[in-house]
Formats: structure tokens, sequence, C-alpha cells
């Protein structure tokens, strides 16, 4: 996951996407690695993907507010809010 984030920072998009998804294969049940790759996706535009991630987020961790809203900005086509107090990743 820690890498995926380099990558993302580096703008490397597609390669922080693969990372993302291989940490999902080995912690499924992770909602901040569902969240961590909505994110992604959704500051990408790809808006029906990361609803998809962030359903799946809120259903692990009903108690994150960030993802409930950062859900809802992804599915009204809005964009992703990278100032969100609780979206650091673990």
């Amino acid at each position: 996951m820690n890498r995926g984030v380099l990558l993302e920072a580096l703008e490397r998009h597609d390669e922080a996407l693969t990372d993302y998804s291989a940490a999902l294969e080995l912690a499924p049940d992770e909602a901040t690695y569902w969240r961590t790759r909505a994110d992604l996706l959704h500051r990408l535009s790809r808006f029906d993907d990361a609803v998809a991630d962030y359903d799946v987020a809120v259903h692990l961790d009903p108690e994150l507010q960030y993802t409930i809203d950062a859900r809802e900005r992804a599915r009204n086509r809005q964009p992703c809010d990278e100032d969100a107090d609780d979206a650091e990743v673990e």
C-alpha cells in the first residue's frame, strides 16, 4: 500500500492503482485500502468505480464520515475533497 501512495504522489496513477488492487487482494477487509483506491479513482474522475470502492469501504466501516461524504461527492460527479480531516492513509 505504501508504494502505491508513493506512486500516486509521483502521478504514476496506473501503477498506483495496480498496487492498491494488490493490497486489496491481500487484505480485502481493510476499509482504508478501499477508501484509498476510491480516492484515487475519484481524483481521476472515474466516478462509478470510485463509488463502488467507497460502497465497500462504508460497508466495512460505516463510521468513516469522510468516506460517506466522498462517496456522495463521487455520486454527484463533484471533485474529491483532498483536505478532509480523516483522509490520511494508515
